[in-house]
């Protein structure tokens, strides 16, 4: 039995396998040469826009690939067809960063599918910054075209650094309460670093210099300087945004004066830097009370003061008299105590300066009334003198 190849059979082998050893790949050209610029929360991007597909033995192709090689980041990279391009289709592996295209189609299709992959970076924090190298290939059957390459570059957007949560109530400090932490609330986030690298404390409404101070103790690497001329405590050193929620936590206020300026709310504001950008302010009002301190008197003679009868004598010359939190005195008493006789001793006075005595021959107390400045009571009191009337006075001594 003759089992030979027809002229037919042999012809359409022959067709066949001319197909196969002849085929000429298909060619992808007029890729663009330039990098497409991505930037951190860009929606998904076209890459390219001028690829083309051209196949001389062909009209038709069967499958494509977009596959990102240098730079793949599979928590972050994504390659989609948006949507089918006559029978074309699309399937991404995230693992391989390979998108795969496939359906027979013309070649003006699969051009067209080509330029509608888009590619999209999931991570809208802080994305790898490493340039993506694209590939682009066809397939006709029978062989692989050549690779088509665009390169994408990455720019990330820096976040900025948060403070919120500090207290909305206003902290009441009382003269002498001594250093006062401003805020136990407040926090500090950023989303995309860990560490910061400064931050700021500042007076920002009601600063009163030679009263007003902000206070830090270094720690984390955290130092602190405090310019009294401008009211602002400066921390810088690089450290966890933890550490810095920390450091500002421990900052410190305190009035130092002993007649602090009151009813006006103290202003303080905070805000953190993260290298490339600071945050934003969250502030806290500050009321300041006064508590007032008593006037003092000191340097008085240590020594007895002697007395002959009929003497008029000043009772001090050397008496001072200082008030840290007012300026003028309403009134000063000087008395006799131990040996008072009402019948022979008195304490007298010249009004001046607008001070009048008072003399209470019961107490053994005379009263000076102002008001008038501290320095006129001291010298009011320099000026009070001592008295006995009796021809024979008791030798008892007298304090005054």
């Amino acid at each position: 039995m003759n089992n030979a190849l027809s002229t037919t059979d042999f012809s359409n082998i022959y067709a066949f396998l001319s197909e196969k050893w002849f085929n000429t790949p298909s060619v992808i050209s007029n890729i663009e040469s330039s990098a497409l610029a991505y930037t951190e929360g860009d929606a998904a991007t076209t890459i390219t826009t001028a690829l083309t597909v051209t196949d001389a033995d062909d009209t038709t192709l069967d499958s494509a690939k977009v596959r990102i090689t240098t730079g793949f980041d599979s928590s972050e990279d994504l390659l989609a067809l948006p949507s089918p391009v006559g029978g074309i289709t699309g399937s991404y592996n995230s693992s391989s960063g390979i998108l795969t295209l496939s359906g027979t189609e013309s070649i003006a299709n699969y051009q067209s599918a080509l330029r509608s992959v888009t590619y999209e970076n999931s991570d809208g924090t802080s994305p790898s910054t490493a340039t993506r190298s694209i590939e682009f290939t066809v397939y006709d059957w029978d062989d692989v075209s050549n690779i088509g390459t665009r390169n994408i570059e990455i720019t990330s957007l820096n976040a900025l650094p948060a403070i919120a949560a500090i207290e909305g109530t206003t902290l009441a400090f009382t003269e002498g309460d001594g250093p006062t932490a401003i805020t136990s609330s407040l926090t500090v986030s950023d989303s995309d670093d860990s560490n910061l690298l400064g931050a700021t404390v500042a007076f920002t409404n009601n600063y009163f210099l030679g009263e007003d101070e902000l206070d830090f103790t270094t720690q984390n690497g955290i130092i602190g300087s405090f310019n009294s001329t401008t009211g602002i405590l400066t921390l810088s050193g690089f450290s966890s945004v933890a550490n810095y929620q920390t450091a500002l936590r421990s900052v410190t206020f305190e009035n130092v004066s002993t007649d602090p300026v009151t009813g006006l709310d103290r202003e303080v504001s905070f805000r953190v830097f993260d290298g490339t950008d600071s945050s934003n302010v969250q502030t806290r009002d500050i009321s300041v009370a006064s508590v007032n301190t008593a006037p003092a008197l000191s340097e008085i003679e240590s020594s007895s003061l002697f007395y002959s009868a009929g003497d008029t004598t000043i009772v001090s010359s050397t008496i001072e008299l200082t008030d840290p939190d007012d300026t003028n005195i309403e009134t000063a008493t000087i008395q006799i105590t131990t040996g008072y006789d009402s019948a022979e001793d008195s304490l007298t006075f010249d009004d001046i300066y607008g001070i009048t005595d008072s003399w209470n021959d019961g107490t053994g107390t005379l009263t000076l009334t102002g008001p008038a400045s501290k320095t006129d009571f001291e010298t009011a009191l320099r000026l009070v003198t001592y008295l006995n009337t009796a021809s024979t006075p008791t030798d008892a001594v007298r304090t005054v």
